[in-house]
């Protein structure tokens, strides 16, 4: 994800001074772990426990996952879909398309599309 910020971070609408605290700031988010500090648990401990692993960032490996519910989750899935989304736009050339935060939809005459390329092409 960091490197997807700082590819991002030279098309930004400002001047230079303001893309580097943006970068700055975005990268310390990004860098930080979503267990430091520890999240305070409240509510029903039995049902934190029914939790699935893969669903928690208790068992995440570390750099991996922000909190959901947070702006900057928000925020960061906008950088992250923007590969995406030119994807769809440019490649697939899809023409009725929405994305809202990590939900998409896209809306078209025909099943038959490109494949997607493959992973690091």
């Amino acid at each position: 994800m960091l490197a997807l910020w700082q590819k991002s971070v030279p098309r930004q609408p400002f001047d230079e001074q303001t893309r580097a605290r943006l970068d700055q700031v975005a990268s310390a988010i990004l860098l930080q772990s979503p267990l430091d500090p520890p999240p305070i648990a409240s509510g029903r401990r039995d049902l934190l426990a029914q939790v699935p692993p893969h669903k928690s960032l208790y068992h995440a490996r570390p750099g991996i996952g922000l909190p959901i519910g947070s702006l900057t989750s928000q925020f960061f899935a906008n950088v992250y879909l923007n590969e995406l989304d030119q994807f769809v736009k440019h490649s697939l050339k899809v023409r009725a398309y929405l994305h809202y935060v990590d939900d998409f939809v896209l809306l078209g005459d025909n099943t038959a599309t490109p494949q997607p390329p493959a992973p690091g092409d």
